[in-house]
């Protein structure tokens, strides 16, 4: 009897850990933006935007493929916690002649995304600076941006 006792404890004392296991993961997934995002520039341009869990940002915008020169390729970067509900961003494009392929210089999008606590969305204005060919600064304006977390939808 008493190694009856024994491993229905341990099996309680596992079910309540693992319960404690995914109540941690919920807090920790509501405090970081590991995952996917649907985002809303200030222009009301669109964007997807993925982060994964070791530091890699992966983007595509709405106006990635246009008929106005020049156009760019999907966003590639990285981001990390700076504190609290705080993260920093690098992401990087490639602007290029959809007729040619010829190289048009790159972009780059920096700064700071503050998550709400609901861990649902999050905004912030980063700064986009464009470059030419030959990587001399072009422009550089804010860009502010609003995000909403992608969750899944099951179906009934």
């Amino acid at each position: 009897m008493s190694g009856v006792i024994a491993v229905f404890t341990a099996a309680t004392q596992t079910s309540e850990a693992a319960g404690q296991d995914a109540v941690s993961s919920s807090n920790r997934e509501q405090k970081s933006i590991v995952g996917s995002w649907l985002g809303t520039f200030d222009n009301g341009e669109r964007l997807l935007m993925s982060f994964t869990s070791d530091g890699i940002a992966l983007s595509s915008v709405q106006s990635e493929v246009s008929l106005i020169q020049p156009v760019l390729t999907p966003g590639h970067g990285v981001w990390t916690r700076l504190d609290g509900r705080r993260f920093a961003l690098t992401s990087m494009v490639i602007l290029y002649d959809i007729q040619t392929g010829e190289y048009r210089g790159f972009g780059k999008l920096s700064g700071v995304l503050t998550l709400d606590k609901s861990g649902d969305s999050m905004s912030g204005t980063p700064t986009v600076n464009l470059f030419g060919p030959d990587g001399s600064p072009v422009a550089t304006f804010p860009h502010p941006v609003h995000f909403t977390r992608m969750k899944i939808e099951l179906l009934d």
